[in-house]
């Protein structure tokens, strides 16, 4: 058997993949293979730390704590061996630890931020709400990409100073408590190249003041924004003439106002109460539902639907997480929900979706069909209306292996308006 070293002899290209895809002190190995080796590490564009964190972190033993602090101290090395080549993107994930080794982990991120970073994901477990991540990630002017995730929740305070003019991709994951509206405005307008935003937000104050928070951005294109309440209610204004994509989930009664004349996909899943409905000109996929949460008007999509539908002519998919929610799981409950004034299910269904609205829909799809009358009444008057249906998935009947049948027999015997509709079932 010869002692060939064949993997240095593989392009470098290929090679700086192999070690981009390794977990950083895993690569470190890799170091006493040959100079190319070592020369190809302190210049692979991405680099991934996973630290295992304490095993206690309310009362770490001393093993623990050594084990955390040389993690971070190979970490810290490996990134000074680089003498400033650039990084192209830099992972750390951090299990668990507490406060007090904050300053180490903030040191480590500094490391990777001198190495003009372009993409910055950094997941830490802290057990405590201080800081990890230090002030100077908001001025640095490399980055393209951050991504910060805490597991535990705390409060959003954002630096006075912030600078990031290349940032298109922002995303701040966790239960992020806000403490003033204007601090997500300064975040905002501190990152003018700003493309795609996912945010999660809560509030806990038991203020009777709505909190208004403006995440209005000229270059915005993607958002994602999740919020839940305890406390007051947040009044959100979203005015971005780019964005083409957008998911609201809420839980508690928000109101928003929203312009977005070039959006393409929205996702509504939410109890919010729009202070201003907009005109989707360019929407063709809407997606709703379904609530999953205590205290939520289950009826309000239905209210809202008809006031969605209209606004948007050129819709062409419309998906539905439930037909009617979890709260309508039997018949005589969906009666409540009905207005005294109607004599029936079937007087009431044109009112939520106008026959005029359905007609140019091409796919609908109800993602979880729980074998309620009323659903097989929804899909059949679908059916009916939908003169330019291509495709109606229907998802979750065959969870009741006794019934998935006799429930498949009975929604393909349905008249279609549209005879090239093909019906699913997933």
């Amino acid at each position: 058997m010869d002692n060939i070293d064949r993997l240095s002899a593989l392009p470098d290209d290929f090679l700086y993949e192999i070690l981009s895809l390794l977990p950083a002190k895993d690569a470190v190995a890799f170091l006493i293979v040959s100079t190319k080796w070592r020369k190809l590490f302190t210049s692979v564009p991405d680099t991934n730390f996973c630290v295992n964190g304490l095993n206690d972190p309310d009362d770490p033993d001393p093993c623990s704590v050594r084990s955390f602090r040389d993690e971070i101290h190979v970490g810290c090395r490996i990134l000074a061996l680089r003498t400033g080549a650039p990084l192209r993107k830099f992972q750390l994930h951090i299990k668990q630890y507490v406060g007090r080794f904050a300053s180490a982990v903030e040191l480590f991120i500094l490391k990777a931020l001198a190495c003009r970073v372009r993409e910055l994901d950094i997941h830490v477990g802290m057990t405590d709400k201080s800081r990890s991540i230090p002030p100077e990630v908001f001025t640095c002017k490399t980055l393209v990409t951050l991504k910060l995730t805490r597991d535990v929740d705390l409060d959003l305070i954002v630096p006075n100073a912030i600078c990031l003019p290349n940032l298109k991709v922002l995303h701040l994951r966790g239960e992020m408590r806000v403490v003033d509206g204007i601090c997500i405005q300064r975040l905002i307008k501190g990152c003018p190249s700003l493309e795609e935003l996912n945010l999660v937000l809560c509030r806990m104050d038991e203020s009777d003041e709505d909190q208004v928070i403006d995440f209005s951005s000229p270059s915005l294109k993607r958002f994602t924004l999740a919020s839940f309440n305890y406390g007051g209610l947040f009044d959100f204004v979203l005015d971005s003439s780019q964005l083409e994509y957008l998911e609201f989930h809420h839980v508690g009664k928000h109101r928003f106002t929203l312009d977005a004349p070039n959006l393409s996909y929205l996702n509504y899943e939410c109890n919010a109460v729009e202070r201003k409905v907009a005109n989707f000109q360019n929407l063709t996929i809407l997606q709703l539902g379904p609530f999953n949460y205590d205290g939520v008007d289950h009826g309000h999509l239905w209210k809202m639907l008809p006031r969605l539908l209209e606004s948007a002519p050129d819709l062409e998919v419309l998906i539905l997480g439930e037909a009617f929610g979890n709260v309508f799981t039997r018949d005589r409950e969906f009666e409540v929900f009905l207005p005294l004034c109607f004599s029936s299910f079937e007087v009431f269904l044109p009112l939520c979706l106008p026959s005029c609205c359905l007609d140019r829909l091409r796919e609908v799809e109800i993602r979880e069909f729980n074998n309620e009358e009323y659903e097989f009444k929804l899909v059949k008057y679908i059916l009916k209306n939908g003169k330019s249906l291509k495709k109606m998935t229907i998802g979750g009947v065959i969870k009741a292996m006794k019934s998935s049948e006799k429930c498949c027999k009975r929604i393909s015997s349905f008249n279609k308006s549209s005879q090239d509709c093909q019906i699913v079932f997933n």
